[in-house]
């Protein structure tokens, strides 16, 4: 641990004393001492509290390979749940569109929709992907065609292409949502 001189006392030479922990010491304290006066002057803030917990709650409680698409579908209903409080907020001042408060909840309503959409969107992908990952297990390879014997429809070479190309099918997915 660095040697921490007292207010008013000998500082040590240079290079004999951890300088940047006494700095990063109190740039904690002021870092919380801001954050805590950023929660009471913005309501949006507030509102969003407990979303690191609740996400790091959901993120020990989800933790096999097959949870990863309901952990990215929780994702998107805690962002939900504050995106409903936060809108709640941005209702209560909405008499005062220019003030910072209301402006802070907007740009809090906003990020929080792109965290939700983008969580929902990742679900999709993570579902699709081992989706295709036990698929081609079962299957034993990994190509499909369309049956031979016949000329295939439109609809059959697009869905054959779909299944053997998570490429295509993820890249469609994100073109769909």
């Amino acid at each position: 641990m660095g040697n921490f001189a007292a207010p008013g006392a000998n500082m040590p030479l240079r290079g004999t004393s951890n300088v940047s922990a006494n700095f990063e010491a109190s740039d904690v304290t002021t870092s919380m001492s801001e954050s805590s006066e950023l929660a009471t002057e913005h309501p949006a803030v507030v509102a969003t509290a407990g979303m690191h917990a609740d996400f790091m709650e959901a993120y020990n409680a989800h933790t096999s390979r097959e949870d990863v698409g309901t952990l990215a579908e929780k994702y998107a209903i805690l962002c939900d749940s504050y995106l409903a409080k936060v809108i709640k907020v941005t209702q209560s001042i909405g008499y005062c569109k220019d003030e910072p408060e209301w402006m802070e909840a907007i740009a809090c309503q906003t990020l929080l929709t792109e965290e939700r959409d983008t969580w929902k969107l990742m679900g999709a992908l993570l579902r699709d992907r081992l989706k295709a990952d036990e698929f081609m297990e079962q299957r034993g390879d990994s190509t499909i065609f369309v049956d031979g014997s016949r000329e295939g429809s439109d609809r059959e070479i697009v869905k054959a292409f779909m299944a053997r190309d998570s490429f295509v099918r993820q890249a469609q997915l994100v073109v769909d949502w």
